[in-house]
């Protein structure tokens, strides 16, 4: 039960780094008092310019202030934090203010972004080139001078190298996990890929097939009707079967599409026979597309799984409408002798109008669906509706 709570709240620490920054600033506080207390104090009193021990105490609160802002805003940190540093080196250096701006050199080298690291290398370079030629040039006589010099440079490189050890790591991790990542989705998606091949595609096929052979055994003369259900069937099997190749080849081929199939078929084509599709309103549904500036390909794949929910689902037939604000399709429920809601054999799991809406979202247009009941409660028309966006005109209007 301790190992679980303590992994628990290791892990809390983990998801919230400002809580872990200021769990950092209070230890570091508190260590900077206890040295200042144990004498950890004008570490360098020979080159000190004053003293005072309430100066010590505010230089100290302020690195931990800044400490809790260490891993989200580094440079800043650093950039304030050195200035402070240079303050407590002037009164003699604390041991609390050296290991929170050692602290602020590792964060920076950890956390900060590519670019920001590359400035702060540079300055680096030229503060410790423009350190050596002031030292060359003044030769002090105090060796402390050089000593502190020194000191600060191991302090700075010490900090700096862990810092940048630490995220070599983790961008190593990081390589091998997204790595292995794609492996495992290549590995998917094949495997997907195979199964639609094997289970989806044989079986379009085989259905192709035995519609072939039942037109064959059909006296067309005296059964057009049924010859004519029979070749949309074989149409639509087709059409399906070339669609899932396409997809096994965006499975397989991995970020290279291939071209998919030029021209759709109308909506019409779907509705099977002794059904109609009407249509109604003032705008085709390209038009819908380019006034509002959705990609017409997405529209026309939600409008078809609308319309075969309908037909799969309802009865009679289905009603198109577009306007200039919306697109509806309805048609009536099924339902039994009585009046109620026939029980549908063909009830799927609602990824179609989950995947419809998912669509849509990324244009601004919006998915409803619902069935509009009569005065007995009873609901006799299923209708779903897209909204539509404002069009490109009134946007920029």
């Amino acid at each position: 039960m301790a190992a679980s709570h303590t992994r628990a709240t290791l892990q809390w620490f983990s998801d919230h780094p400002r809580a872990r920054d200021g769990l950092a600033a209070g230890g570091y506080f508190l260590l900077g008092l206890a040295a200042l207390q144990f004498g950890g104090y004008r570490l360098w009193a020979d080159i000190a310019l004053w003293y005072s021990g309430t100066a010590f105490i505010a230089v100290l609160a302020a690195m931990s202030l800044l400490a809790t802002q260490r891993s989200s805003r580094p440079f800043l940190v650093l950039g304030i934090g050195t200035a402070l540093a240079a303050v407590d080196l002037s009164m003699g250096g604390s041991i609390g203010v050296v290991f929170l701006f050692a602290d602020f050199i590792y964060c920076a080298f950890r956390y900060g972004s590519d670019k920001g690291l590359r400035m702060l290398l540079a300055l680096l370079v030229a503060t410790v080139l423009g350190t050596a030629l002031t030292v060359l040039l003044t030769r002090p006589h105090e060796p402390i001078v050089l000593i502190v010099i020194a000191q600060w440079l191991l302090v700075t490189l010490f900090a700096g190298l862990w810092g940048w050890s630490v995220r070599a790591e983790r961008q190593r991790t990081r390589a091998l996990m997204l790595l292995e990542h794609t492996r495992d989705t290549e590995a998917f998606r094949r495997q997907i890929a195979h199964d639609l091949h094997d289970k989806v595609a044989n079986e379009i096929s085989v259905a192709g097939l035995h519609i072939e052979a039942a037109r064959l055994r059909i006296d067309q003369s005296n059964h057009p009707t049924i010859d004519r259900s029979l070749e949309l069937a074989t149409e639509g099997t087709d059409r399906a079967h070339e669609q899932l190749r396409q997809l096994i080849g965006v499975l397989t081929a991995g970020p290279e599409r291939p071209t998919p199939a030029s021209g759709t078929p109308p909506l019409e084509s779907l509705m099977p026979q002794g059904r109609t599709l009407i249509r109604r309103g003032d705008r085709a549904l390209p038009d819908a597309a380019q006034h509002t500036g959705i990609d017409p390909e997405a529209l026309d794949r939600v409008v078809r799984e609308l319309v075969m929910n309908a037909i799969k689902h309802g009865t009679g037939d289905v009603t198109l409408t577009t306007t200039a604000e919306q697109i509806r399709v309805s048609n009536s429920i099924a339902t039994t002798t009585g009046g109620t809601a026939r029980p549908d054999r063909h009830r799927g799991n609602g990824i179609g109008l989950t995947t419809s809406t998912a669509l849509l979202r990324e244009t601004g247009a919006t998915l409803t669906t619902g069935a509009t009941q009569a005065s007995a409660g009873d609901p006799t028309e299923w209708h779903a509706t897209i909204t539509l966006p404002p069009s490109r005109e009134n946007h920029h209007e």
